[in-house]
């Protein structure tokens, strides 16, 4: 998975996971949090059976390094710089990275998943802020991006 390997290649101390679904991609992170032997990752999902299900798949991870939160990602302030932003969530992905713009820490990455249906809100990303990035021409997108 891409976005595991990020992880593992850029060993982020923060990282923050918008839209947790069945936990398919936030099980591959904690693994690879587990391998890297440091970091904290928090997983926020709007559903309550979805973070049912993701909890479920990613019990063995569960604990002081992983959790996942049942709250609206627009609700959720973070206590300290994210490192790395994944944004699956909402098909408001533009507002999640507005919201969280003034916590990311000055080596932040940000991916956003499914790029290819949102790409009026990938200009919109794109405009707020001087980003480096590369839009990978995945069958569904993935707009990775560094500051």
């Amino acid at each position: 998975m891409l976005v595991a390997a990020l992880v593992k290649a850029t060993q982020p101390e923060f990282i923050l996971e918008i839209g947790s679904h069945y936990g398919q991609t936030t099980e591959r992170i904690a693994q690879v949090i587990r391998e890297n032997e440091h970091g904290e990752f928090i997983s926020l999902e709007i559903d309550p059976e979805m973070v049912g299900s993701a909890s479920h798949r990613c019990s063995q991870y569960l604990g002081k390094e992983v959790e996942i939160i049942n709250i609206n990602s627009l609700e959720y302030i973070p206590t300290k710089p994210i490192d790395f932003l994944f944004v699956d969530g909402s098909s408001e992905r533009s507002k999640d990275v507005v919201h969280y713009l003034p916590y990311l820490s000055g080596h932040c990455i940000v991916v956003v998943h499914d790029s290819a249906y949102y790409l009026d809100q990938n200009e919109i990303i794109l405009g707020i802020w001087e980003w480096d990035h590369i839009s990978l021409n995945t069958p569904r997108g993935l707009l990775v991006m560094t500051r």
